[in-house]
């Protein structure tokens, strides 16, 4: 648990982040309490930025190998830090590739398994209207503007980690907390605080509400574009 909170608390810091609105969050009570292992997805994260500033192919295969822990979080972050990497994202493409042969043949094929995982999870009823709180695969348009918008690195990674919360076909309450360690508005945050009131609000209610916050963050990064649209500003 304390490791779990040193994470967080270096995520925020690296990535500008509020510790109080993380620290405070229900996510960060749930994933404490069920030891879930989001804090190594977002150490992942950060040590790919540090990797992409300082030029190392060999941290960013370490970042590549926690972030993807939870791929329905982690993959598309990583793969914009590692894409930025220029030339030696090929080195640490063949390292990761070799790292991830080598899992298979000690454990067998779990990519297979993940996959079949995956599929039984976002397919039950019961998980998917309780337990998932993401909009599911036609939701995959939001990627045109994440990918397509011209924006700075950290504003795109905020849209990228944003949008595959949103589109994700299994995306659990406590697993947004990523957005968290990012420098947000408060008024942002108030969706993440949604948990707490799951007695009040039914756990539908407020587990599957969760996926306004990353709405939410998406308005809030493509406003300021939407504002200087030609039609938005014949309007105004």
């Amino acid at each position: 648990m304390g490791v779990t909170i040193l994470i967080f608390w270096y995520a925020t810091r690296e990535f500008s982040g509020k510790p109080a609105f993380l620290l405070v969050s229900a996510q960060l009570s749930w994933i404490l309490y069920w030891a879930q292992i989001e804090a190594l997805v977002a150490l992942g994260i950060v040590i790919g930025w540090s990797a992409l500033k300082t030029n190392s192919w060999r941290r960013m295969i370490l970042a590549f190998l926690l972030a993807v822990l939870k791929p329905q979080i982690g993959l598309f972050p990583i793969l914009a830090i590692w894409w930025w990497s220029g030339k030696d994202r090929w080195k640490s493409l063949l390292g990761f590739l070799i790292i991830v042969l080598l899992s298979i043949l000690i454990y067998g094929p779990w990519p297979v398994w993940f996959v079949q995982s995956v599929v039984k999870i976002s397919t039950d009823p019961a998980s998917y209207r309780l337990w998932n709180s993401s909009l599911g695969l036609w939701a995959l348009p939001l990627f045109i503007p994440a990918l397509t918008i011209k924006m700075g690195r950290y504003q795109r990674l905020v849209a990228l980690t944003a949008t595959a919360m949103v589109v994700s076909p299994y995306m659990p309450y406590y697993s947004t907390i990523l957005l968290l360690c990012f420098a947000l508005p408060g008024w942002c945050v108030f969706f993440a605080l949604l948990g707490y009131f799951y007695s009040i609000l039914t756990p539908i209610v407020a587990w599957n509400g969760i996926v306004f916050f990353p709405i939410c963050v998406l308005v809030w990064l493509y406003l300021p574009y939407i504002k200087n649209l030609p039609m938005v500003k014949k309007i105004r």
